[in-house]
């Protein structure tokens, strides 16, 4: 296991320590600057961030109710191990979640969420000439928060959310592998994700994402029968 201590960089005013250096560190894990197996100790992030344990320890504890951290007596926070097949059930539960949400949701997109969406879709079609996995990483999570805005139980999302990035990193290591593809795919899923939001189809919104992330685990299936299992640990 490696114990690992980046720059921290400047955090966003308008969020609590705890809240800022949560999103830094499960960026950092779901982007793969963390790989599964690096130990994240209090004190030493405590000293990156300035800060006292207190907040270190309460990002810590949130990354561990989402599975992206185990802790361990004597050791520290070790990011975890993931693969594809691992991660299966997590998807499934994302599929049955998006339904539910389908059958219950209580308003359609509004016209905010249409231009975030329209936002998104110019944003992604930069992509194609400019590699950005940073990039690629915001349209993706913007897409997920505009498709949660209508989730009005905070339960469901938060478990929503959760399992979003629980999966963040199979998808994402795939998706540096296959980049030309994997653009397509994101710029066809907002255009399609859009043509229904335009006329009220909350319904018909949901179930092209759904039916994306069964596209995508089609071709994830695909690719390991061919060339063996992309991505994991």
């Amino acid at each position: 296991m490696k114990s690992m201590k980046l720059k921290g960089k400047k955090l966003i005013n308008g969020n609590s320590r705890a809240e800022e250096i949560y999103l830094e560190l499960r960026e950092r894990i779901c982007l793969l600057n963390y790989e599964p197996g690096t130990i994240l100790r209090e004190v030493d992030l405590a000293g990156e961030f300035n800060v006292s344990r207190t907040p270190i320890r309460q990002a810590l504890q949130r990354l561990q109710i989402e599975k992206l951290v185990e802790t361990k007596k004597a050791v520290g926070s070790i990011v975890t191990g993931y693969s594809f097949e691992t991660l299966k059930d997590a998807y499934e539960v994302r599929i049955q979640i998006l339904d539910a949400v389908a059958n219950t949701a209580h308003r359609p997109y509004n016209q905010r969420d249409i231009a975030d969406m329209e936002k998104l879709h110019a944003s992604a079609q930069k992509l194609a000439r400019f590699r950005d996995l940073q990039e690629y990483w915001r349209i993706n999570n913007q897409i997920n928060e505009i498709l949660g805005r209508i989730i009005d139980n905070t339960v469901l999302k938060s478990i929503h959310n959760s399992l979003y990035y629980q999966t963040a990193r199979s998808w994402f290591q795939y998706v540096e592998k296959k980049w030309a593809e994997n653009i397509d795919m994101l710029e066809s899923e907002i255009t399609e994700e859009i043509k229904p939001m335009k006329i009220g189809d909350t319904r018909g919104t949901l179930m092209v994402r759904r039916n994306y992330i069964l596209l995508f685990l089609s071709i994830v299936d695909r690719d390991r029968l061919l060339h063996g299992t992309p991505g994991g640990q």
